[in-house]
């Protein structure tokens, strides 16, 4: 008995029916399925918040030490001229304004006071008027920060645990001190201005750790560095002699933030949002002092040869516990 073929092509027609409706399905299941679909169907209270501004406060607690000339604006008169190196005490307060304009960029301000007071010592010359074996003076220094910073944001970690930013800007600092020998010694003072103007290129990253409740706690790591110029204007004293001098030195270096932080989001779509900071911040700087343009004279006149002038740069270093708190608005 011959087959007949045609008895069986509707049932091919179906099947191949049956396949392309299964292939256009998944196809259109696919596209409802993929981020953008899933982002689309969210609703409007629930979908990510990639804009922010936030305010944030700061405190570090510091130790350290900072550069000051001694003997750059008189001749000579017995003291000679050296950098001394004096310990620091410090104490600094802040604030801060963050704007996420755009998913990727954002700009941040930044305003700092900071008092830093402690004790040093120098030696005279020798063959100098001063009897004393070392001159025992007390300083302080009061200095204040403005910087500005434009942020880029890198959305490839977006999703994973890490997360990462750069930054660069540049900072004003602008602050006074003041140098003076204890009572019982020899008369000095040394009173001044400092003016720093510095380019800045920065980073940050984070990594998310763990939740308790609806905290969220993550490891921060902030690092930056910096270089730029140092304007000093100072007038010294050494009854009855005074003189003045002004420096332009190169500073450069870096700074460096290990910190933890916790944050608890709240409002009706969590578009709110408290942070606290804790941990350790140091900033280390070198500055890079010029040679003298005229040889030191003793009070007869005569150069004094035996002045040993510091070469290369001196270094300052500001490092102690720090803490941030803040409030952010997602819109």
């Amino acid at each position: 008995m011959e087959s007949n073929p045609s008895r069986f092509r509707p049932r091919a027609q179906v099947g191949q029916s049956l396949l392309l409706a299964t292939a256009v399905a998944g196809v259109v299941q696919a596209q409802e399925t993929s981020p953008a679909a899933l982002e689309a169907a969210r609703p409007a209270d629930l979908r990510p918040r990639p804009r922010n501004i936030s305010v944030s406060g700061d405190y570090l607690i510091g130790l350290g030490n900072i550069t000051l000339p001694v003997g750059y604006a008189l001749n000579g008169d017995g003291i000679g001229r050296s950098v001394q190196s004096p310990e620091r005490n410090s104490s600094y307060y802040g604030a801060s304004v963050s704007w996420q304009a755009l998913p990727a960029w954002g700009f941040d301000l930044s305003y700092f006071q900071g008092t830093s007071t402690g004790n040093f010592a120098f030696r005279p010359e020798a063959d100098g008027r001063w009897t004393d074996a070392s001159v025992n003076s007390s300083f302080k220094l009061d200095d204040t920060w403005l910087q500005g910073y434009v942020r880029y944001r890198i959305n490839r970690f977006s999703g994973t645990r890490f997360g990462a930013y750069l930054r660069g800007g540049v900072s004003y600092t602008d602050a006074k001190y003041e140098g003076i020998s204890s009572n019982n010694q020899a008369s000095y003072s040394n009173v001044g201005t400092i003016r720093d103007f510095t380019g800045n290129l920065g980073f940050g990253m984070e990594y998310r750790l763990f939740n308790i409740g609806s905290v969220r706690t993550r490891a921060v790591f902030e690092g930056e560095g910096f270089g730029g110029i140092r304007s000093r204007e100072f007038t010294e004293t050494t009854i009855p002699i005074s003189g003045a001098n002004t420096m332009d030195n190169m500073i450069y270096g870096g700074l460096g933030r290990l910190l933890l932080r916790a944050d608890y989001n709240f409002g009706r779509s969590g578009e709110w949002k408290v942070f606290l900071e804790g941990g350790v911040q140091s900033r280390f700087t070198l500055e890079s002092y010029e040679k003298p343009g005229r040889d030191l004279l003793s009070n007869s006149g005569v150069p004094l040869t035996n002045v040993t002038l510091p070469n290369g740069s001196q270094s300052e270093l500001l490092w102690g516990p720090y803490v941030r708190a803040g409030l952010r608005y997602s819109f």
